[in-house]
């Protein structure tokens, strides 16, 4: 009885000083429609889902996800769009869609694996993207106005492909190290 009881007892203070476990398959839905927007979404864990559109007005988002197989998908439409992700872990992915006014997006990830698709359709049209470590990929594009694009990545088998249509194009500005491919497309209306 005493070795049972005693046995309990430390079963018990185990179970209470056990770490959490990582959540996983967590989703974030956010919709937000005129006025003067502002999204925060950070997920930690595994395959958790972000998806965030704002229309009109003076939308603003910041989205964080560390982990494994995280997505996030993004969608500003007009007026002063700004968007900084930031992912951190293996096979995550980002698809980012800005269309018009002001247009800013910065990605980061650092991890192998991870996908990034940004695209920006119209006005001023500034975009950064950092990925570290292996495997990565990014399709970046930019369609009409001010279009200033910054692509780095750091790490072996990385792939680029860096779209831009319109006038005023810059000098390129990318930087890219290690094994990689890269394609460039430019058109200058």
């Amino acid at each position: 009885m005493k070795l049972t009881l005693l046995i309990s007892i430390i079963l018990a203070g185990l179970m209470m000083t056990a770490a959490p476990a990582l959540a996983s398959g967590n989703k974030a839905f956010i919709e937000q429609v005129g006025d003067y927007h502002y999204a925060q979404v950070e997920q930690t864990g595994l395959e958790h889902e972000a998806v965030l559109r704002q229309s009109g007005e003076a939308h603003s988002a910041e989205i964080k996800q560390e982990g494994l197989g995280q997505h996030a998908d993004v969608f500003q439409k007009d007026f002063n769009n700004e968007l900084t992700t930031k992912q951190f872990g293996a096979s995550n992915r980002i698809k980012a869609v800005q269309d018009g006014r002001a247009n800013w997006m910065y990605h980061v990830s650092n991890g192998t694996g991870n996908q990034a698709g940004m695209y920006q359709y119209g006005n001023d049209n500034r975009m950064e993207l950092q990925q570290r470590d292996d495997g990565n990929i990014a399709n970046l594009q930019q369609i009409g106005d001010g279009n200033t694009m910054a692509p780095q990545q750091w790490g072996g088998f990385n792939e680029l492909t860096y779209v831009q249509d319109g006038s005023n194009l810059p000098a390129l500005g990318i930087e890219q190290d290690g094994g990689v491919v890269i394609e460039i497309y430019q058109t200058n209306n």
